[in-house]
């Protein structure tokens, strides 16, 4: 093609237009040919882009001309074989007829065709009547069965000799195209309807997109998904609100309204579900968990819940049922994309569809045909296939479906919910004819919408009887607990709840005897799972343990029915009954890596192994672990990991595996008595990395697993008869490890599978196979934890803060850390009284009270003893300060620069006196104001008063002229940007901006009565974002400034604001107006509540809010808006009585004399504690009922580790103020912003001076985008990409920089100020591999990009010339790449397996080095960033979930953020002011957090697919320095 073209180029008379055979398009260009089937589908594959030009694709229809038919090439024109040569032009371009119609009639006649000929450009051939087709001798006709092709009948197809007859099922009837069946419409019958819902209400509207009369929504509170049973009348949603998800259903009255609202209490989280769907034959619920990989089944009152599949199962999205046939229907776009179909209990399952699809999300079906309809949002289309994965066809594609969330099926029609990301919260209802898709409309357009469903009794056919209805006792299908249809409606199965087992009569559920099963941990999501020691067995042991990250470590307790884990990533320990109650985090304060744990359950103590900076061996009580933890070993180990305990002997036993491959005799298991003492080493040969350890109390035996040598060894506790149990090839990293009777279990980290070890047999059985990785196992067997010590009884006689720790010579009490075990050896020092002795270091000065405080309080006016004995006035009379310090007339000393800087530090305002400014030197870099203050240098002649007295805008100041066409010249000189420019905001401060301006808005914008535009969906949502309610007026109903005729018949107008109430809630006893008209003029009336809304107080039958039910407070005299809740937790200050949580008390409600507690906790003995002494407590004192003191600290202060000491909390270390520059004399802070940064209102947080406003770019794999950070513009920038990955900029010559992994190529554009990308060209073209990572050094020009596949760092000038490799070798999956030009410092990530690290160097590739290596193995370092101004690294990590900080050299470590909801597999970071920004992959998100702390986590974008790198641009990303080397 090469060669033709530039042939063509050299005819510069003639103009050579090329003819394409038949299937093929001709670009534009006239020059090249390219598939057909290309055309559209989202990549550039014409040069210049022909294929994929919006007139061409604006339906996205791929055309197909009927049988016998020729498609006119580059039209939709189809003309009949028989109307080829015929001498009449039917193409445009006359393609139906030309020279080959006489050249090849001779090929026609030998053809002998029973029927007819037909000649084309390419040859003859045979063809038939309309209703035959060929035979395989491509000569004779045979019928043709019309019924095969997709749509040709709309339900019922009967094929016939030569033609067809279509027919409809019952309840539909023919039209009269004879094709299609529409819904018949007897009298009484309800016309078929949408509903639809979005974050706040659910909508009811006809099929045509024209709203219902008389019909309100229903309001709700973050409504999700929905699906409803239509005999029932029943319409039921998920709603997820403050991140608890909670199941409501009402009912729809004959179309008419909503009523009898209610919440159907599920057993399970539903906090996590993506999706849900309704079997409406039996009632149940079908959830799909997005987050825990699985989905479940819950029966119709939400009372037993099952798992219905929970493997080779990775992100499933989409949902439908047919209960007729038993089947259910799933989307899973994990490592491999697929449309699953199974039977309705889970099993059969089969992958209809796992080829052409990436992500595949919503799905619905064709109940009548039993077609399957599906959305894939990577390849922007809807695709059908039978159930049987058969037949498969393209409905429709393109961008006209790019964006779908929501899918129904009615008729004829698809109904989608579309939403693009440019038009924010606005979403279309799309109907799509299936059969005809150039038929596509857009019905309506509502707000938020995302799910869809078509509301109709033929929606959800019925049958007479099935498998699972009542019995004469009531139970579906005399199942126990839940009854799930199976293959058909005909057949049933029963399942039981977690904890109980299916008898052998396959309906009865009942508790075990003797409850045993398998527990283990996974990670990625990290959940702990039950499995059945039975492997053909469906019950559920065990309500899993989710919201995990890393669970490696696990052990149970019989007697309290608690599972307890390590969540080692996450740095605490947990615990959760069997039952799923009881879930909280015992332990959670200096906790590092816990990589195993053990409990002793004579003893009930809780020991754990500490892989951190401290390798120790730890104990705690079970009942009291925060105040009674303790180290019993410290040190000489390398990575302690198994732990297991053995109370019955006094002995306890963990692993110690080694690093170091080259010394295979350093890995170790060691014993030592169960309180430390007599630590011995017990195995040690050949060993290396020994994960697992399990005892075997029966026969005194050791079990271990060991993961370099991959085998399992057995040894007796005397230390004899070792040897290897098992070496197969099953074990590739096996890392837990249990032991049941004859049978040893382990879990494989690598290949994510459970074997089972038959030791009589040496078989060995797959038990599951799980996604990686797995952790450690456990078997759940309480006849595993029988048997007595001297521990059994009252604790051993130890006192209730001691521990009892059994030994093979009897036991010992032993204290916490920090406390001391008294001379009768039972008793442990309380911290209260170890201060009473405690002697105070030469830097503190020591109280009267014996408290320690630093000695530079000392006379700082400032009472920190608690007692004045620091403020003496005979210490005080003559104290000095430090040179460097100021000393205020209360003898407070203070930083000589906090002199005259407009803050009162002295109390006293001494420091801000002219006498004490007058005579101040500044220091250099500071300007000297006539009033003596001292200002930074650069706030000179900046219009801003900073002095107070104008001396620093004196008419001395030569004011910059603003830039002409960036920035707007204000009446007072000061410059703002050009935008900003008659926007309705007073940016200049003296409103010159907005003088003579006339106001426009776009389409999707409001124009406030100011002339100020905000976007059009912040109308009317009860916010006054105009600033004089204009966008609240009274276009709203049912807001702020109603008018009186916008108050319906049954609304009540408030006088104040003229808000509209419901008329029921006048004179009920609850002012809903803000001025409590509402409950005006209300003597003798009484209202019953409005039950929808409001909650009635049992006694008073007071009316109160439905919200305030449950939340802690009392809001009823009786209580009774607090009775029979499940979950409340008192917040602070106020307390929970001590055997009722319900019960939340004020601090002035404990010890009043009145008891306010049914068990009188809040009047009991604690009483007393806090008049003597405080308590204790340095500062403020509180009883907790049943608890007793509990000590509390003023602002600035935090409470000590001893729970009574109140002690300065260190802001500017822990980085909890100040985004830049932070100073902290005692508690009180200033903070400061670097050069070009100004200091914002809040006194915190840094701002820059530039005017530019920053946005961000970043890539979705075929497009990159920007969004600007100040006012949320979102927008296009480049389009119609292969792969892109990596991005980068260069400011100062406005320049986008890009790599694209499919092409391998690496491409720049020019950025306009329009907003756009222009004069794109390929910067490198050859010699890439998989360029992952992209750097640009803007000050010397050059840019450097970072290889995977090739695992070297190449570097080049800007235009790809004087390409050179820097850094080759040594990598094994480098990733992402920063520079920092000021520092001549380079940084890359690398996913090493075994060693991932971050590794830096010169930016001439010189003196490489590891930068940062203490990451788990395994681990993510995924995206990369560096602040330039605090010159740290940032990082994150995806299989931790986490940010990471550290300075350049890798010291100061901060864990920004760990395992937020919003980072569940981060890929790319970067930084702007004090925030950090994020790409998550799991929720396809644009996010940011502060950069230092990781709060307020605020997402910025949702997008519709998998989001890669990003970049802030804006100047202060790529500092100017005159020193570069």
């Amino acid at each position: 093609m090469f060669g033709q073209a530039a042939l063509l180029g050299s005819l510069p008379v003639c103009k050579i237009r090329l003819v394409c055979d038949v299937g093929e398009f001709l670009c534009a260009d006239g020059r090249s040919c390219v598939s057909e089937s290309w055309l559209c589908d989202g990549e550039l594959d014409c040069s210049d882009g022909s294929d994929e030009t919006p007139d061409l694709c604006s339906r996205q229809v791929k055309m197909r001309c009927p049988v016998n038919h020729l498609q006119c090439p580059g039209t939709h024109r189809c003309v009949h074989f028989s109307k080829l040569c015929n001498g009449v032009r039917d193409c445009e371009d006359s393609y139906d007829e030309g020279v080959h119609c006489r050249e090849l009639v001779g090929s026609c006649q030998e053809r002998s065709c029973q029927f007819d000929c037909v000649v084309m450009r390419n040859g003859t051939s045979c063809f038939c009547a309309e209703g035959f087709e060929l035979e395989d001798d491509g000569r004779r006709c045979r019928d043709r069965d019309e019924c095969r092709d997709y749509g040709t009948c709309s339900q019922i197809c009967m094929n016939t000799q030569g033609s067809y007859r279509c027919a409809c099922t019952d309840g539909f009837s023919l039209q009269a195209n004879r094709r299609s069946c529409k819904a018949k419409t007897d009298p009484g019958d309800k016309p078929p309807v949408l509903i639809t819902a979005n974050m706040n209400s659910i909508s009811l509207i006809y099929l045509n997109g024209s709203s219902m009369p008389n019909l309100k929504s229903m309001e709700t509170n973050g409504t999700q998904i929905l699906d409803f049973i239509y005999r029932e009348e029943s319409l039921c949603w998920l709603s997820t609100a403050e991140h608890v998800g909670q199941l409501w259903c009402a009912r729809v009255t004959k179309l008419k309204g909503f009523s009898e609202k209610h919440q159907i209490r599920i057993g399970q989280s539903l906090q996590n579900v993506e999706h849900m769907a309704v079997d409406w034959l039996t009632g149940n619920f079908y959830f799909v968990d997005r987050v825990n990989d699985r989905i479940f089944a819950c029966s119709e009152h939400g009372d037993a819940c099952v798992t219905i599949i929970d493997l080779d199962i990775q992100n499933p999205k989409g949902l439908a049922l047919d209960p007729i046939m038993g089947k259910l229907f799933f989307t899973d776009y994990g490592t491999v994309a697929k449309v699953e179909r199974c039977n309705m209990d889970g099993s059969n399952r089969t992958r209809i569809v796992e080829h052409r699809t990436e992500q595949p999300t919503t799905v619905t079906l064709d109940l009548v045909k039993k077609l399957v309809y599906w959305a894939d949002a990577y390849l922007d289309y809807i695709e059908v296939v039978d159930y049987n994965g058969k037949n498969r066809h393209t409905i429709i594609q393109g961008d006209s479906v790019s964006h779908l969330y929501g899918l129904a099926l009615f008729e004829d029609y698809l109904f989608a919910t579309c939403s693009e990301p440019s038009r924010e919260s606005k979403v279309d209802v799309l109907r799509i004819n299936r059969f005809n898709t150039s038929d596509v409309n857009t019905i309506a357009t509502l707000e938020s919408a995302r799910t869809v469903r078509v509301y109709h009794r033929l929606a959800q056919p019925t049958v007479r009887t099935h498998a699972c209805s009542p019995d004469l006792q009531g139970r579906k299908g005399g199942c126990s607990h839940v009854c799930l249809l199976s293959q058909h409606y005909k057949s049933r199965v029963c399942r039981c709840r977690t904890g109980h087992v299916l008898s052998s009569d396959g309906k009865s559920c009942k508790k075990p005897k003797n409850e045993l099963f398998l527990f283990y941990g996974k990670g990625r999501p990290g959940v702990i799972r039950g499995l059945d020691m039975n492997i053909k067995s469906g019950d559920e042991p065990l309500i899993q343990i989710e919201g995990l990250v890393s669970p490696r470590a696990l052990d149970f307790h019989a007697e309290s029915g608690y599972i307890y884990f390590a969540d080692t990533t996450s740095f605490l320990i947990g615990r959760q009954k069997v039952d799923g109650t009881g879930r909280e985090t015992i332990l959670k304060d200096e906790l590092d890596n816990v990589e195993g744990i053990s409990v002793d359950w004579i003893g009930n103590n809780l020991f754990w192994t500490n892989d951190g900076y401290r390798k120790t061996i730890n104990v705690a009580r079970l009942d009291r672990p925060s105040q009674t933890r303790k180290t019993l070993l410290e040190g000489n180990m390398s990575h302690p990991r198994a732990i297991v305990v053995d109370p019955l002997n006094g002995w306890m036993y963990w692993t110690d595996w080694e690093e170091d491959e080259l010394i295979d005799s350093r890995g170790r298991i060691e014993k030592a008595w169960m309180d430390g003492s007599h630590r011995q080493i017990f195995v040690t040969s050949n060993m290396l990395w020994p994960n697992g350890l399990t005892l075997d109390h029966s026969s005194n035996a050791m079990y271990w697993c060991d993961a370099y040598y991959d085998h399992i060894e057995k040894i007796y506790l005397n230390g004899s008869h070792r040897t290897v149990v098992y070496s197969g090839n099953e074990l590739n990293h096996p890392f837990g490890i249990a032991h049941y009777q004859n049978y040893v279990f382990w879990t494989d980290y690598m290949n994510a599978s459970i074997f089972r070890l038959d030791l009589s047999s040496n078989d060995v059985a797959l038990m599951r196979a799980e996604r990686p990785p797995l952790f450690g196992i456990q078997v759940y067997d309480p006849q595993s934890q029988k048997g007595n010590n001297q521990c059994s009884e009252n604790h051993g006689g130890c006192s209730p803060s001691a521990l009892c720790l059994a030994t093979p010579a009897g036991f010992v009490c032993a204290c916490a850390d920090g406390q001391h075990l008294e001379k009768d050896n039972i008793s442990c020092t309380s911290p209260s009284e170890v201060t009473k002795t405690k002697r105070c270091g030469p830097a503190e000065f020591q109280c009267r009270n014996q408290r320690c405080i630093q000695l530079s309080w000392k006379c700082d006016a400032d009472d920190d003893c608690s007692d004045g004995s620091d403020e003496e006035p005979h210490l005080c009379s003559n104290r000095s300060c430090p040179a460097d310090q100021f000393k205020c007339l209360n003898n407070r000393c203070i930083p000589k620069r906090w002199l005259c800087d407009g803050t009162d530090d002295c109390g006293s305002n001494e420091d801000e006196s002219n006498r004490t400014c007058s005579a101040q030197t500044c220091q250099p870099g500071q300007f000297a104001c006539q009033n003596g203050r001292c200002i930074p240098e650069n706030w000179r002649c900046d219009r801003d008063d900073d002095c107070g007295d104008q001396s620093d805008e004196s008419s001395s100041c030569d004011f910059p002229t603003c830039e002409p066409l960036t920035h707007f010249s204000c009446t007072n000189g000061k410059c703002i940007s050009v935008k900003w420019h008659c926007d309705s905001e007073d940016d200049c401060g003296d409103g010159s901006d907005e003088v003579g301006c006339v106001h426009a808005c776009s389409v999707a914008q409001f124009q406030c009565s100011s002339g100020k535009c905000i976007p059009e969906h912040w109308m009317c949502d009860g916010d006054n974002d105009c600033g004089d309610l204009s966008d609240e007026n009274a276009t709203c109903s049912r807001t702020a400034l109603s008018t009186a005729t916008d108050c319906g018949d049954k609304e009540f107008r408030c006088r104040g604001d003229r808000t509209c109430v419901p008329e029921i809630w006048r004179c009920d006893g609850d002012k809903d107006c803000e001025d409590g008209s509402d409950e005006f003029a209300c003597e003798g009336a009484k209202r019953m509540c409005d039950h929808n809304a409001k909650f009635t107080c049992k006694v008073s039958g007071k009316c109160i809010s439905k919200d305030w039910v449950c939340d802690g407070d009392i809001d009823c005299e009786d209580q009774s808006d607090e009775e029979g809740c499940e979950v409340s937790v008192c917040k602070p200050p106020k307390f929970p009585c001590a055997n009722d949580t319900s019960v939340c008390l004020s601090p002035e409600r404990i010890c009043n004399g009145w008891r306010d507690c049914a068990d009188n906790s809040d009047e009991g003995p604690y009483c007393d504690e806090c008049s003597v002494r405080k308590g204790g407590c340095s500062h403020e004192c509180a009883v907790a009922p049943g608890k007793g003191v509990v000590c509390s600290c003023p602002p600035g202060f935090q409470i000590a580790s001893d729970g009574r000491t109140c002690e300065v909390l260190d802001y500017c270390t822990k980085h909890l103020r100040c985004s830049q520059v932070c100073e902290q004399h005692k508690n009180t802070v200033k903070c400061s912003c670097y050069p070009g940064w100004s200091l914002g209102p809040d006194g915190d947080s840094c701002h820059s001076t530039d005017p530019f406003e920053a946005f961000i770019i970043f890539s979705i794999r075929h497009e990159i985008r920007r969004i600007n950070l100040q006012r949320g513009d979102y927008s296009l920038l480049v389009p119609g990409l292969r792969n892109t990955i990596a991005l980068d900029f260069h400011y100062s010559q406005s320049l986008l920089y890009w790599t694209d992994v499919v092409e391998d190529k690496i491409y720049r554009g020019k950025l306009s100020d329009s907003g756009g990308v222009s004069s794109v060209e390929v910067v490198v073209q050859h010699g890439l591999a998989t360029p992952e990572g992209l750097a640009v050094d803007w000050i010397a020009g050059n840019l450097y990009w970072i290889d995977s596949n090739l695992d070297q760092i190449e570097v080049a000038k800007m235009n790809g010339d004087l390409r050179t490799t820097l850094i080759a070798g040594g990598m094994e999956h480098p990733r992402a790449i920063a520079v920092d030009p000021g520092q001549g410092a380079l940084f890359w990530t690398d996913w090493d397996a075994t060693f991932p690290r971050i590794e830096g160097a010169s930016m001439s590739g010189d003196r490489r080095h590891v930068i940062f290596e203490d990451m788990d193995t395994g681990a993510w370092p995924n995206g990369l960033t560096l602040d330039h101004m605090e010159r740290r690294i940032v990082w994150t990590d995806a299989r931790s979930d986490a940010i990471y900080s550290a300075l350049y050299d890798g010291t100061g470590l901060i864990e920004i953020l760990r395992g937020h909801e919003f980072l569940s597999h981060p890929f790319a970071v970067s930084l702007f002011g004090g925030n950090v920004y994020w790409t998550d992959w799991r929720t396809n998100t644009l996010t940011k957090a502060n950069k230092w702390t990781g709060a307020n986590v605020t997402v910025i974008q949702k997008t519709s697919a998998q989001p890669f790198d990003l970049e802030i641009y804006h100047p202060s990303r790529q500092p100017q320095t005159c020193i570069n080397p």
